[in-house]
């Protein structure tokens, strides 16, 4: 199982070199209801991709027909299109949506909120991203009918010490305190590597093979801890020339992180004056060789 957290601006603003080093994935709360974009949204997502997070979002609804569902759907993928997203794309819709329909004259019944949830989903699927369902026990038993349940993958909320049903997520606290001074982190385990399962489907704008995806300007320590060492390429490809190494316990200075060839490389100048790249991460089996330090 892999370690995550969701995160909103509930949490205000989040110390994420910290919490890298605790978690393998965060869902980051995009918005709710009619574009309401959350107000930590940018510098979380930002975060995430600056510091080689994988990460998904969700948002939380306020739909009570079809066309709001799939407005939603909408303004999420207009939220994400400038960011990298190596998890899905989650619908949130809970007892505030349910109320908020009543206050408008709407009672949802299992009819209802099923077409909600595949409004939602569907209009994420057709723009080729992964889409997951937020749900708990008392939703799939009296909300979601068995088309839903068995279409989207499931986001899963039950606080206890086990998940009693196959998901693909599962929300086991809302009580985490990875970080210092802090109780409030929804905690989270995913069953799936979704970067990996997402990757390989060539979903959400990812590509195993995609050339010179991003290339972010950020400085940086990286720790090698492969057994047998990381050569130094003059190409930020498998393939490059390969004109030094690093051992075990050996770290270096970048400048530059790189998505390229189905890996995430560092990048620096080196004492010749030409650009250097090692790969600290495969992502097509999700295998780091060290670590940000």
């Amino acid at each position: 199982m892999l370690k995550g957290v969701d995160i909103s601006e509930f949490q205000g603003e989040i110390d994420w070199e910290v919490l890298k080093l605790k978690i393998d994935f965060v869902i980051i709360r995009a918005g709710y209801g009619k574009n309401n974009i959350d107000k930590q949204f940018a510098r979380n997502i930002s975060e995430c991709n600056r510091l080689n997070i994988p990460c998904g979002v969700y948002w939380f609804s306020y739909a009570y027909n079809i066309e709001m569902a799939q407005n939603e759907a909408n303004y999420v993928l207009e939220a994400i299109k400038d960011y990298d997203v190596q998890y899905p794309i989650c619908f949130d819709f809970e007892y505030d949506s349910v109320k908020y329909a009543q206050e408008n004259g709407v009672i949802v019944n299992k009819y209802i909120a099923s077409n909600i949830v595949k409004a939602f989903c569907d209009e994420i699927q057709k723009n080729n991203y992964y889409v997951m369902n937020y749900t708990n026990e008392d939703f799939i038993n009296n909300y979601f009918n068995e088309e839903v349940l068995e279409k989207y993958d499931i986001w899963y909320a039950e606080y206890s010490n086990q998940c009693n049903r196959k998901v693909g997520i599962w929300q086991y606290s809302d009580t985490g305190s990875l970080l210092e001074g802090r109780t409030n982190l929804d905690l989270d385990y995913s069953f799936n590597n979704y970067e990996i399962l997402i990757r390989n489907k060539k979903l959400n704008n990812q590509s195993k093979n995609k050339v010179n995806e991003k290339v972010v300007k950020v400085y940086g320590k990286f720790l090698v801890e492969a057994t047998d060492g990381l050569n130094i390429r003059a190409m930020p490809t498998i393939d490059s020339e390969v004109v030094g190494s690093y051992g075990q316990g050996e770290s270096v200075i970048y400048d530059e992180i790189i998505k390229n060839g189905g890996y995430v490389w560092i990048s620096w100048i080196g004492n010749s004056g030409n650009r250097r790249y090692m790969a600290m991460k495969n992502l097509n089996n999700g295998k780091s060789y060290g670590k940000l330090v």
